[in-house]
């Protein structure tokens, strides 16, 4: 008799009890009224793009004859109103007047005497007119607007950057940087002072071989504050590993700033280990035992085979290890593990009993099997790494 079982094990994927609690709410029936039930399908925001200070008209679609006891409107800024006994006609529409720049998303309600809910996202910029700004207000203008290019939203920054009245630098100089990550066709912000109005370069400079120093497409250029995007394309694509970094500014004049320490994340790929590559320990207790051998066409990484086929006495168990480092910043990422028995009386096995570590460089994978028949099991590795870089 044949039986297969099948286990697999995943980095980041984690079994979950999940308990589901029901909750039944009461709600008070409402007095007998005229209204018509209902149903929002949609909001608009004329125009989608503002700037600051400017009114805007919020614009709300429904069901034909929908009227709401209340509508909530939240503007996304902060603001928010409640409409009474609102009957949305076609073309239906609220003004709102945004004081500050930023993506905000316009969310509609019905309540009482009619459902739905929509959404829409509004821009709004700084606005430059009116009076001549003074200095701090330039320089906060001016972080708006970037931002709106390089999306500073949820972003972090090594020193939390101050708005305040720019020093007067003799070089220049980097006080703080918005990043997610430094990494290939990852955008930046730059805030210091000294870099001049007129465009000069950027670079990263990293610390390990071949130690290249690519300049960073430029995306706006101030006095005090950069947007730039790193290269996605040679040489920081490919070939190249996680390491310390530095970012230095050169202004057109050839004045340099001091490097800025950043942590560089190399382009990653998932690969599976092939056959041969981990040094395997079999345990010899059976007939005839396997383990660097492959039973797969396309090959699996590991592989043990345990024959007790001439022994009609006893059964037969053991355990077989295999090992393997990573190089240059690999890591493991996941295993399978798969086995098969051919056993009468269903007493065979093979089951992975430990050695694997999700994020670590080595394994060492311990698996125990017991055999009255035959007992044959075979697993992949699958690791993940920088592109270009050899594992070995």
């Amino acid at each position: 008799m044949k039986e297969t079982r099948i286990k697999v094990e995943r980095g980041r994927l984690r079994s979950l009890g999940l308990k589901l609690v029901a909750r039944v709410a009461l709600l008070a029936l409402m007095p007998a009224s005229a209204y018509a039930q209902g149903s929002i399908t949609g909001v608009t925001v004329d125009p989608a793009q503002a700037v600051k200070g400017q009114e805007v008209a919020v614009q709300i679609a429904a069901m034909d004859n929908t009227v709401c006891a209340d509508l909530q409107i939240i503007f996304g800024d902060g603001a928010s109103t409640v409409l009474k006994n609102q009957s949305l006609v076609p073309g239906f529409q609220i003004k709102h007047q945004y004081t500050k720049a930023g993506t905000f998303t316009v969310m509609v309600r019905g309540i009482n005497g009619c459902s739905g809910t929509a959404t829409a996202v509004i821009k709004v910029k700084s606005s430059t007119l009116g009076a001549k700004p003074s200095v701090f207000a330039k320089q906060k203008s001016s972080l708006d607007e970037l931002c709106q290019k390089v999306d500073c939203v949820g972003a972090t920054s090594k020193t939390k950057p101050k708005l305040d009245l720019p020093n007067i630098c003799v070089q220049p100089e980097i006080k703080a940087l918005f990043l997610g990550k430094i990494q290939p066709g990852g955008v930046i912000a730059v805030k210091g002072c000294g870099f001049g109005s007129v465009p000069g370069e950027i670079s990263l400079e990293l610390s390990q071989p071949p130690f290249h120093s690519p300049s960073l497409e430029i995306i706006e250029w101030k006095d005090g504050l950069i947007g730039a995007r790193i290269p996605d394309h040679s040489p920081l694509d490919s070939g190249v590993i996680d390491q310390p970094a530095r970012l230095k500014v050169k202004t057109k004049s050839n004045k340099q700033s001091e490097g800025w320490k950043v942590n560089f994340v190399a382009n990653k790929t998932i690969i599976v280990l092939p056959p041969g590559v981990v040094k395997s320990d079999c345990s010899d207790e059976a007939g005839h035992n396997y383990c660097d051998y492959d039973i797969h066409e396309k090959g699996t990484t590991y592989h043990g085979f345990h024959d007790t086929a001439l022994d009609f006495d006893d059964s037969d168990e053991g355990w077989d290890e295999f090992t393997r480092t990573l190089k240059n910043g690999w890591q493991f990422e996941a295993m399978t593990f798969d086995y098969f028995a051919l056993d009468d009386e269903k007493e065979s096995y093979a089951k992975y009993s430990s050695g694997f570590t999700y994020g670590s460089n080595s394994v060492k994978l311990k698996i125990k099997w017991r055999s009255d028949d035959t007992i044959s099991y075979w697993g992949n590795l699958y690791i993940i790494g920088p592109v270009g870089v050899s594992y070995k």
